[in-house]
């Protein structure tokens, strides 16, 4: 249930509601940020300065998820509800499970420099679909709910 003050929907209207403003409103920025901009590319800081905004962004997007997740399992085990048990559901946890998945290993590879240059070449196209594919099914998870 909503509650309204002075004709605004109070924050505590509901966690899927949260949820689904900060995944749509941090998305665009996620993926954009790591397009170059002429602005850092003036100063030398093209490159660097891009990837360190980019996993920012992501970093933000990924805590916003996690609160988001706890929020729902808190809020349907307070009223003991049962949880997964809708594809809103099971599509936004498996978004969750591969942008995790995606942002450790794109931490790891591509942020920290780990594992060679080899293995940064060999995951960069996985690591591109994925980022085209996420905000897909994000959108998928909050129309189905």
């Amino acid at each position: 249930p909503q509650r309204r003050r002075r004709g605004v929907v109070a924050a505590a209207s509901s966690p899927r509601r949260r949820r689904r403003a900060g995944v749509a409103a941090a998305s665009p920025r996620r993926v954009a940020a790591h397009r170059p901009c002429p602005r850092f590319r003036t100063h030398g800081l093209g490159r660097p300065r891009n990837k360190l905004a980019h996993a920012c962004w992501q970093t933000v997007g990924l805590l916003a998820a996690s609160l988001g997740l706890y929020a729902v399992f808190r809020a349907h085990n307070v009223a003991n509800a049962p949880n997964l048990y809708t594809a809103h559901g099971i599509i936004g946890l498996l978004v969750y499970v591969v942008f995790a998945a995606q942002w450790a290993a794109g931490f790891a590879a591509f942020l920290l420099q780990k594992g060679g240059p080899g293995l940064r070449a060999a995951l960069m196209p996985l690591h591109r679909a994925a980022g085209v594919a996420l905000p897909a099914l994000a959108v998928a998870a909050v129309t189905s709910g």
